[in-house]
């Protein structure tokens, strides 16, 4: 019916939305939803209507800012699961640096994380999770998450601001997940 994302998520929600119950708009409410309808226009305006070709990428890199008042403070509490296709494919433990590599900048505040062992990916989900009980676990039981598509991903970069993230965009969780706090992850394409 639309020709833009925005219009199609404005519709959506007002016609999920009850007014005889509440003036809350009941729109798309997690990023990621949003994002595959972004997804959805580039398909729509950028290739006719058909889905694009497959990119395969693995991950290389992670780099978290805003890190200091997350958990620990140093990434350490965290681990990353890595999906495709809805089924786990590789597991990143920061602490004990399993398939990775960790440094911590307090004084940047953030953490650079080089990714070992990445299997070829394709249409596919970050899970990142903590031990930590400071941590918020909003949905989902994680700390955060992130549903992307690699036909989509663009200078082998997805960077994510925290309203861009699954569960740090909920306004309750933010005295934890701040203003700068975001996500960026680093691809190397697959021929």
């Amino acid at each position: 019916m639309f020709k833009e994302a925005e219009s199609s998520l404005d519709y959506f929600g007002g016609r999920r939305t009850d007014l005889s119950v509440g003036t809350t708009f009941q729109g798309v409410e997690t990023p990621s939803q949003s994002r595959y309808v972004g997804y959805y226009e580039n398909v729509k305006k950028d290739y006719d209507g058909e889905c694009p070709p497959v990119i395969n990428l693995k991950i290389t890199s992670i780099k978290i800012t805003g890190i200091n008042d997350i958990g620990k403070g140093d990434g350490s509490d965290l681990a990353t699961e890595i999906y495709k296709n809805k089924e786990k494919v590789h597991t990143v433990q920061f602490e004990k640096q399993i398939n990775c590599q960790i440094r911590h900048n307090n004084l940047k505040n953030l953490i650079d994380v080089q990714i070992l062992n990445c299997p070829d990916l394709y249409n596919d989900t970050l899970r990142f999770t903590s031990r930590s009980s400071t941590v918020p676990k909003v949905y989902d039981n994680c700390a955060f998450f992130i549903w992307f598509h690699t036909s989509f991903i663009e200078n082998n970069k997805l960077l994510l601001r925290r309203d861009e993230l699954d569960n740090p965009h909920k306004k309750k969780v933010q005295k934890i997940y701040k203003d700068d706090f975001s996500v960026e992850v680093g691809f190397e394409k697959i021929s």
